[in-house]
């Protein structure tokens, strides 16, 4: 916007002509209304529209009627200018008209405030820009408040002759009396002229008005009321509206809407990253809620390699719902500063939203800005209305004023804090947003400005900004989703958002994933839908939507969709048949799938297939492949492609025979490059953890363990099988923090009965992996740059000088670690182009300070396997430098040359007697799964999955540690299944000083993910989750920062109990246990402990404190002959109520 000062000097210099004021660009001249902002008439090619100049001279200010002294001036062949001067009140609008080939802007590039009169709001009804009547047609968009996706009828667009419109079809109303719309066309048959405005209200972004009746019924459509102010201190946006006209745009013969459209597409603003989602076929949601960590950010990545490969590289977007804090809708408005230590913590989200840029995937996290959390760190109640209550689910929550948070809250610098925090975000999706006009455009407006994707829940709020939500794209809330019904808007912006209902013509894509979202777990499925839902929408996204009649649609590139009965077919850019689906009846999933779709559609270097029937299909491949006499077809798999054949492609025809029904393929001109080597469980200690490799590249099996292998289950998730026969997998994990104490888990499952475990041991360094580390490793030599020795590639070596001034032996080459080790040997690997310097007899010193040198070895000679020498010394040497002198060269010459030298050893640190320390070797073995799984945002969700864990503790000069994974035998019928196997740090919770015999202690201070000893005990909508102290706003903790809340479980029974896995009691054994609580009833709740296959030794423990104050409670049980005992909460009635507890303590009583 021109500065203040600026438009003074230009008030005072310009010469304003009282001429008629004509102004044009390339087709199109305009006959301006001198006397006030407004068109007398235009001409475009050819046709002319008579408007007739505005009709009114009054402009509305903060809703008051004034009228301003008008003065006018053509600036330019295509500009001229109004000032409008309301002298009365000190206030001036300059608005400037420009035109373009196809468009008449009016902006008010500046408001002058002279006096104490603020200007906030501005409307000028009498800015006609469109008119039409009798039989002139018009296409009016609704966009109701209440109702953005509303199936009704009388909720759609309005379409059809002036003369037969009624103005009650339009759902908004303006305070004037008109009619709210949010795009408008009007077409005389040979024109077509379209408003665009940046009105913030999505539905009154233009007024019309109607006139007359019948034949002589006349519409009228001017610009609704822009806002400048809705805080003193802050102004918007320039207040803009265009007139934007259009002849036979698709050459169809006539001049319609859809023209006017087209003209709209290319002349209005486009949404931030508008067309970026062309290219990301695949959208996900990654769960993560009530503290389960279920999904961590890492597993996510894995996940989404697993989606790369058996897709070929289609592009995904992954929403983080539940990044932060506990879960999803815990501690909003918590945007940075608070990621989710349970699901990996900022480092390894922040590792995995970067390397996922590596895969074409975009990440996203969910915030919220409309209800806040009393334990969320940003929370206070400046920005919180404590009377009023929001969405309550596992905590109450609070609503916010929009208008005050984005303008005297925290708003800004919370979004601000998320981008610092998190780098690598690419989208933002907006939950539960309802802050319609100024609220949303401040909140697209910095989301924007930070570089970030706005996505959000609801069509209704944002429409322009936002290019994905969540209600359009989620099917398992309603098939098709619940999108924008906007037939106008969706024409418009077709190859730019995800924003629309699914539909037979137009297709439309579905959130179908498989990481917890409405128990969604099915990876095959989330396959399908890539290639039957998706694919088939984000190859015509690629292209201009130009026509679209109730049966068909016709794009720029020659592409084209047909709706016949239940059957829609997709026609490539080469009028190719591509794809085609049938629906069995309205808001029913595709079937009868078949799908030849080229990708990308600009390139067309490959084309997937997929034929829900399998068998044999003929084709006709793109004009692009015409030079292409034999093509290669590759089966995809989670592991990538796999050849099948090739296929001859004649007078650009193929057929496809052998086909495997329901499975994708890809068919590649020429033979497909190598696929990159999958890092799996890159970022963590553990490497491939949910055993996606399908391999023993990183799992050493045992030599007694041949039964032991993996397969995928029925939902396409990988698992490590150990049969009745038992078997054993290690790894050695290194990176560990000495002094910390860390949680290795798995998750399992027992069919029938047989011993699993898990166990972390020391670890024992082999010759096959040298263990230390050579990032702080410097070197010296005696001739020659030794750099290449410890640069980690065999392809460069350290030679020595040599020429006129050859030097001869002995040579050295010194390391220095940058820290002491205990060195058990060396790896030295001789060059392997040539033999020049190769060492046969060499000497080796050690020293602790680089000037007091031990002579390890005196003399020795190389035996080499192949190119490579291994040597052990006697016994371990401390060393923080190390020189390996070179003796001799092995025909003789007087060279030196190493390739790559490696220590064999650990970091050194004494233990009293000695020797080195040790990381303890820490065990749990469980034989049975039988309570049955209910957390619904787990992949194991309804199966007999559980977790085990061991924590283990490591000391100073220890970093590495060994992970085994085991099951002994059992009955002939019985296995052990295996996933998902993590370490992460914990730390350790400490037991009363008084505490006797303890088997299990849990403040849920230290809990690695889930709810300590605890599992979820029925099927239902989870309300429980580890609460956070936040004082002085919280109360709903016992002791320390976190304890474990319930609240309003809808269920009568069991709401979380133990397990064996979790805690392994004793048959016939006497136990007491103790804890704290708070709850808010009385004997709403009780404490029990029972036998999992019989309830008659029950011992039930009734909470009956409800005045919600810290109470001790403790009780003794046996019990009985079964080994599945386990202790838990009860709920007494389906009733509201709240328990919190802590603290708990099981001693065996001796």
């Amino acid at each position: 916007m021109m500065a203040r000062f600026w438009s003074v000097v230009l008030l005072a210099v310009f010469s304003f002509s009282a001429s008629a004021g004509t102004i044009s660009s390339n087709d199109l001249e305009v006959n301006l209304d001198t006397g006030f902002p407004g068109i007398e008439s235009y001409s475009f090619k050819g046709e002319t529209v008579d408007l007739g100049g505005s009709t009114a001279n009054t402009v509305l200010l903060n809703k008051e009627t004034f009228k301003p002294a008008v003065e006018f001036g053509v600036t330019g062949d295509d500009s001229a200018e109004y000032v409008m001067d309301f002298a009365d009140i000190g206030v001036k609008l300059i608005m400037e008209v420009e035109t373009s080939p196809e468009a008449i802007s009016f902006t008010i590039t500046d408001i002058i405030e002279t006096s104490d009169f603020m200007v906030k709001r501005i409307e000028m009804p009498g800015l006609v820009l469109a008119r039409g009547e009798g039989d002139s047609t018009a296409a009016l968009a609704n966009f109701p408040k209440a109702s953005y996706a509303s199936e009704k009828p009388e909720d759609r667009d309005v379409f059809g002759k002036v003369s037969q419109l009624s103005a009650d079809q339009l759902r908004s109303s303006a305070p004037d009396g008109g009619k709210g719309t949010s795009y408008a066309f009007v077409s005389d048959g040979d024109v077509c002229a379209g408003i665009y405005t940046n009105v913030m209200e999505e539905d009154l972004r233009m007024i019309v008005n109607f006139a007359g009746e019948g034949e002589n019924k006349t519409i009228s459509v001017a610009p609704g009321e822009w806002q400048w102010r809705q805080v003193s201190f802050m102004t918007t946006v320039p207040p803009k509206v265009k007139l934007i006209v259009a002849t036979d745009n698709n050459d169809d013969g006539e001049v319609t809407w859809q023209d006017g459209a087209i003209a709209y597409r290319r002349n209005t603003p486009k949404a931030y990253g508008a067309g970026t989602l062309k290219d990301h076929v695949i959208g996900h949601i990654a769960m993560n809620f009530g503290s389960q960590a279920t999904n961590p950010f890492l597993r996510v990545l894995d996940n989404a390699k697993k989606v790369w490969l058996y897709t070929d590289g289609m592009g995904q977007h992954i929403q983080f719902k539940g990044y932060q804090s506990e879960g999803h809708d815990s501690s909003h408005p918590d945007y940075g500063g608070n990621v989710g230590r349970r699901q990996g913590g900022r480092d390894d989200l922040n590792f995995v939203m970067r390397r996922g840029h590596d895969f074409d995937v975009l990440s996203g996290v969910h915030i919220n800005a409309t209800e806040y959390h009393r334990e969320a760190k940003n929370f206070n109640w400046d920005i919180a209305n404590e009377g009023s209550i929001g969405w309550s689910w596992l905590d109450e929550s609070y609503h916010t004023d929009y208008i005050y948070d984005s303008a005297f809250g925290t708003l800004y610098p919370r979004l601000e804090e998320m981008r610092a925090d998190l780098p690598w975000l690419d989208f933002v999706y907006l939950d539960v947003f309802y802050g319609r006009g100024w609220p949303g455009w401040r909140m697209h407006t910095k989301t924007n400005d930070l570089g970030i994707l706005q996505f959000t829940e609801f069509p209704g709020v944002m429409e322009r900004a936002v290019i994905w939500d969540h209600v359009a794209n989620d099917w398992t809330q309603a098939i098709w989703g619940k999108g924008d019904r906007s037939e106008i808007a969706r024409f418009i912006y077709y190859s730019e958002k995800d924003t629309f209902r699914h539909d037979p013509l137009l297709r439309g894509t579905n959130c179908d994933g498989f990481m917890g979202w409405h128990a969604e777990r099915d990876m095959l499925q989330t396959i399908k839908s890539a290639f039957t839902v998706n694919l088939p929408t984000k190859y015509l996204q690629h292209f201009e939507l130009i026509k679209q009649t109730d049966d068909s649609a016709l794009f720029d590139s020659g592409a084209k969709t047909e709706v016949e009965g239940e059957v829609s077919k997709i026609y490539g850019a080469d009028g190719q048949f591509i794809g085609s689906c049938r629906y069995e009846k309205p808001k029913s999933r595709p079937v009868d799938n078949l799908v030849f779709i080229p990708w990308d559609p600009m390139t067309e270097e490959k084309i997937y297939h997929w034929n829900d029937k399998g068998g044999e299909s003929d084709w006709t491949v793109p004009q692009s492949w015409s030079d292409v006499d034999s093509a290669y077809l590759y089966r995809l798999t989670d592991l990538g492609r796999v050849f099948e054949k090739e296929v001859p492609v004649i007078s650009n025809n193929v057929k496809l025979t052998g086909i495997k029904a329901g499975t994708p393929y890809v068919l590649y001109r020429d033979i497909a490059g190598p696929l990159p080597q999958m890092e799996w469980g890159e970022g963590g200690l553990v490497a491939d953890p949910g055993f996606d490799s399908h391999s023993f590249d990183y799992w050493e099996k045992a030599e007694d363990s041949a039964d032991v292998k993996f397969q995928n289950n029925k939902f396409g998730q990988t698992e490590l099988i150990m049969s009745s026969k038992g078997g054993k997998i290690s790894q050695d994990i290194h990176g560990l923090e000495a002094g910390e104490t860390y949680a290795a888990s798995v998750w399992f499952s027992v069919k029938g009965e047989q011993p699993a475990t898990i166990m972390v041991k020391d670890y024992e360094p082999t010759l096959e992996l040298p263990a230390i580390n050579k990032e702080m490793w410097t070197v010296s030599t005696s001739s020659g740059s030794g750099k290449a020795a410890i640069d980690g590639s065999v392809g460069s070596i350290w030679h020595t000088a040599y020429g006129k001034t050859t030097p001869k032996h002995p040579h050295h080459i010194t390391i220095d670690f940058g820290k002491t080790l205990m060195l058990d040997g060396f790896v030295q690997t001789a060059r392997t182009d040539m033999h020049n310097g190769v060492i046969t007899d060499y000497s080796v010193q050690a020293s602790t300070n680089g000037e007091d040198w031990n002579t390890v070895i005196e003399k020795d000679t190389f035996e080499y396997d192949g190119n490579e020498a291994k040597v052990m010394f006697d016994e371990p040497v401390k060393a923080k430098y190390f020189k390996l002198i070179a003796l001799s060269e092995h025909r003789g010459g007087p060279w030196a040359s190493v390739a790559e030298l490696d220590v064999i050893g650990e970091p050194a640190t004494a233990t009293k007697d000695g020797g080195k320390p040790k990381i303890a070797t820490v065990t749990r073995t469980i034989d049975s799964t039988d309570l049955t799984n209910f957390t619904d945002q787990s992949s194991k969700y309804m199966s007999n999955w559980h977790r085990m864990k061991v924590l283990f503790d490591v000391p100073e000069g220890v970093d590495s540690a060994e992970i085994v994974i085991s099951a002994a035998e059992g009955k002939s019928d019985s296995a052990v299944f295996f996933d998902d196997v993590r370490v992460v740090k914990s730390g350790r919770s400490t037991p009363p000083e008084d505490a006797e015999n303890v088997v299990l202690y849990e403040d849920f201070e230290n809990v690695d993910e889930g709810w300590g000893p605890f599992m979820y005990g029925w099927k239902g909508p989870m309300n429980t989750h580890l609460s956070e102290t936040n004082l002085p706003y919280t109360n709903d903790t016992i002791e320390g920062e976190f304890s474990l809340k319930t609240r309003h479980e809808r269920h009568e029974g069991i709401i979380y109990r133990t397990v064996p896995a979790t805690l392994k009691l004793q048959s016939n054994t006497e136990y007491r246990v103790s804890f704290d609580y708070l709850s808010d009833t009385t004997d709403r709740y009780t404490f029990i402990a029972a036998s999992g296959s019989d309830d008659d030794g029950m011992v039930e423990q009734d909470l009956t404190n409800g005045a919600w104050e810290p109470t001790a409670e403790s009780f003794v049980f046996e019990t009985g002959t079964g080994s599945d005992w386990y202790i838990g909460v009860r709920k007494n009635s389906r009733e509201n109520g709240i328990l919190v507890i802590d603290n708990v303590l099981v001693e065996k009583v001796e």
